[in-house]
Order: C-alpha cells, then sequence, then structure tokens
C-alpha cells in the first residue's frame, strides 16, 4: 500500500519512497513510486549527475532513484538487491553457445578500432605523428639492444646490470 508519497513492502514503512528492508519475498507484490523531489538540471547533468552515473550514497544518506541523463532512473541498492536476489540461480540463455565466426570477427574489428582510437588520441597527447613515434621506438630498442650487447660475456652469460647487482 501507498501512503503520502511513501511505499508500504511486507508492512515496513519507507523513507522518500524507497523501500527501508530492501527484501521483499517474490510471492508478495510491492507498489513502487518515485519520490516527489524537483531534480535540478545543470550543465553537468540532472543533480549533478552525467552520462547516467549515480551519485555516490553514503549510509548516511538516503538511497534514492537519481534521474539519469536519458531520462529514466538510476537503481536504488534495493532495488539492486532485488534485482540480484530475483536472478539467483539462474542459467543465462547464452551459457555453453559457441560465437560464430561471422561474430567474433565483428568483435574482433571493433576491439581493434577502440584501440587505434586510443592509440591516436595517445599521439595526439604527446603530439607526435604516427611515424615519429614508431622511429622514437625504434631507436629506444636499438639502445637496449646495444646495452645487452655490451653486457654479453664471451662464453654466453651477462654482466649484471646496475640495477640487478
Amino acid at each position: 500500500s501507498k501512503t503520502n508519497g511513501q511505499v508500504v513492502t511486507n508492512g515496513e514503512s519507507s523513507k522518500n519512497g524507497v523501500a527501508v528492508n530492501g527484501a521483499a519475498s517474490s510471492s508478495s507484490s510491492a507498489t513502487i513510486s518515485m519520490p516527489k523531489e524537483n531534480h535540478t538540471v545543470s550543465s553537468t547533468g540532472v543533480n549533478g549527475v552525467v552520462n547516467g552515473d549515480t551519485a555516490h550514497n553514503d549510509d548516511d544518506q538516503i538511497d534514492v532513484p537519481i534521474q539519469t541523463e536519458n531520462g529514466g532512473y538510476s537503481h536504488t541498492k534495493a532495488s539492486k538487491a532485488k534485482i540480484s536476489a530475483a536472478n539467483k540461480g539462474k542459467t543465462p540463455w547464452n551459457k555453453g553457445k559457441a560465437r560464430s565466426e561471422e561474430v567474433r570477427a565483428r568483435i574482433s574489428a571493433g576491439v581493434r578500432a577502440r584501440n587505434r582510437k586510443i592509440f591516436l588520441e595517445k599521439l595526439e597527447k604527446m603530439g607526435l605523428t604516427e611515424e615519429q613515434y614508431e622511429n622514437q621506438k625504434k631507436e629506444e630498442r636499438r639502445k637496449k639492444d646495444a646495452e645487452r650487447r655490451a653486457r654479453r660475456t664471451e662464453k654466453g652469460g651477462y654482466r649484471p646490470t646496475e640495477e640487478t647487482k
């Protein structure tokens, strides 16, 4: 039952529309209502929320749903617990199913594209072109190889470096 914007679940009252105990049995039905609060919209999103991230709630704060950038609401800790309890023991629909070559190729292409984008952003921050970056890496490799060759002994071993002495 619902009274004055509050939800009563299994005979327990709540604050600001969020169940206090958060544990309702699967056989009972609960009415869930959103808290009646004025949400402020700013350049950082609704109530300071950006990209659907929820605010970090401390234990002393009330766990209320927060409006996301796309117009939905975040799950409360209580609702996450209910979802988790409802899914316990269920087998995922795709467990044991192998991915086809086509799907694996699409995933692989997406990962490569994302990694390339990250790499190009890194180069942009460093102020280098791909060619300059490759030359820099080759030079570093040459120096390491020269140091390793210099440490080589006649019997095929290596002299320890200053770091490993």
